[in-house]
C-alpha cells in the first residue's frame, strides 16, 4: 500500500515538475521574443536616425556647392557702379517725372462740400460697421475637445459647480 502511494505522490511531483519547467520555458520565450522586438524597434530608430543625418549632410554639402555660384547680392547693393545700386537713373529714366498728369482729381475728396455729398450718398449702415468674430472650432471631426480649450471647459465646470454650492450654503 505504501509502495502504492509512494508511486502515486513520485508521479504526481514529476506532473507537477514538468508543468513547472514548462511555464518557465514559455515565461522565457515571451521575454525573448519582448526583448528582440525591444532590440527591432531600437535598431529601426537608429536607422531613421542615421538615415536623417545623412539627408542633413547631403542638404549641406549641396548649399556648399551651390553657394559657389550664387551671386552676393550684399556686394551688388553695397557697390555704386552697379546696376542693382541706381538702376533705372543708370538708363536715363527718371520715374518721378511727369507723375503728376497720373494723380486722380476728384471732386468729392478735394473739397469738404464733395464729403458731404458723398456721405449723404452712402447708406447709413456703411457708418456703423458689423463686425462679427468667427467662432473658433472647440471639437475635432471626431468629436473630440481640442487639447487648448480642455482646460478651459474644466475651469468653466469648476465654476459652474461653485456658483452651484454657494447657492446651496446661503
Amino acid at each position: 500500500m505504501q509502495e502504492v502511494r509512494l508511486n502515486v505522490i513520485v508521479q504526481l511531483l514529476r506532473r507537477r515538475e514538468q508543468r513547472k519547467q514548462e511555464v518557465i520555458s514559455r515565461r522565457l520565450d515571451q521575454k525573448w521574443s519582448e526583448s528582440c522586438a525591444q532590440n527591432e524597434t531600437k535598431c529601426r530608430a537608429i536607422k531613421y536616425r542615421y538615415i536623417g543625418e545623412l539627408r542633413k549632410l547631403l542638404k549641406l554639402r549641396l548649399a556648399a556647392k551651390e553657394y559657389k555660384f550664387k551671386r552676393d547680392m550684399i556686394m551688388d547693393y553695397a557697390k555704386p557702379s552697379s546696376q542693382v545700386f541706381a538702376p533705372l537713373t543708370r538708363l536715363g529714366v527718371f520715374p518721378d517725372r511727369s507723375s503728376e498728369r497720373y494723380v486722380v482729381k476728384n471732386i468729392y475728396s478735394s473739397r469738404y462740400e464733395g464729403l458731404l455729398t458723398l456721405e449723404a450718398r452712402l447708406p447709413r449702415f456703411a457708418f456703423q460697421p458689423r463686425i462679427r468674430l468667427q467662432q473658433p472650432k472647440l471639437h475635432t471631426k471626431d468629436g473630440f475637445l481640442k487639447r487648448k480649450y480642455r482646460h478651459q471647459k474644466e475651469l468653466a465646470e469648476l465654476h459652474d459647480v461653485c456658483l452651484f454650492t454657494c447657492v446651496k450654503i446661503v
